[in-house]
């Protein structure tokens, strides 16, 4: 197949994702919850520190199947001393401060975007207190008991403690953006798995729209091209089912 004629198509900035989501839904507004009405399913923020990241991935993410979160998002990132002040900023009176960035900043971070039922307190339940010796004592089987040095000041793992700080340090390392996916005539049979695919990967589909382009329309979308040796081939290919 020519390169024109894959199979999917996903706008490739956010001036084009803009302008494409205004061609296929002229209508669509970003879909808000009804005013005191609560999400029934959750998102929270779970970070894995550097040195739990490197020596305990595997079971700290053991226990995060465990308990019955899915992953929707991750990201494994080496945030810089800047990033890391940044994110801990409201700390940054603490004693504890300085050497929690330089911490954060010493390699790489694992971000988790669990979601679950009544996640939030779900996940802050599982880590215990946030002071390792408290949790050793009084939660030994936490998260943080079991995976956290009593005797280092930082301990290995970090959750959203309310919905506004869930959405706000989600939104620091997985920023939501939207974007269109054209799913092409050759693709439509297979369009359950490919929508299934989609979800999987963390995304939200927002907005769904079946249409057969006609060759104006086609035009249309395709205008930036028109004077490419392609073009007639591409609208008639998106414009074959």
């Amino acid at each position: 197949k020519e390169s024109y004629a894959n199979a999917l198509h996903g706008s490739d900035s956010q001036d084009r994702a803009m302008a494409e989501l205004a061609f296929f839904f002229p209508n669509y507004t970003v879909p808000t919850l009804p005013k005191g009405k609560k999400p029934h399913v959750q998102r929270t923020l779970a970070l894995i520190r550097p040195d739990a990241l490197r020596e305990k991935k595997d079971e700290i993410m053991a226990k995060v199947k465990e308990a019955g979160f899915q992953i929707a998002m991750q990201k494994e990132m080496q945030l810089t001393k800047e990033q890391a002040e940044s994110f801990y900023s409201e700390h940054k009176d603490e004693s504890y401060f300085e050497e929690l960035t330089n911490r954060m900043s010493s390699g790489p971070v694992l971000a988790l975007a669990l979601a679950r039922d009544d996640a939030i307190t779900g996940w802050r339940d599982l880590l215990g207190p946030k002071d390792v010796k408290e949790a050793q004592e009084s939660a030994p089987h936490s998260l943080r008991a079991q995976f956290s040095q009593s005797d280092d000041p930082v301990n290995a793992l970090h959750g959203s403690d309310s919905q506004t700080a869930a959405e706000n340090e989600l939104n620091f390392f997985f920023p939501m953006q939207q974007t269109v996916a054209v799913i092409k005539p050759e693709a439509y049979e297979s369009k359950d798995v490919i929508i299934e695919r989609i979800k999987e990967a963390g995304f939200h589909v927002a907005a769904r729209k079946e249409t057969a382009l006609t060759e104006d329309i086609a035009a249309q979308f395709y205008k930036g091209v028109d004077g490419k040796e392609f073009y007639g081939d591409l609208v008639k290919h998106m414009t074959s089912g």
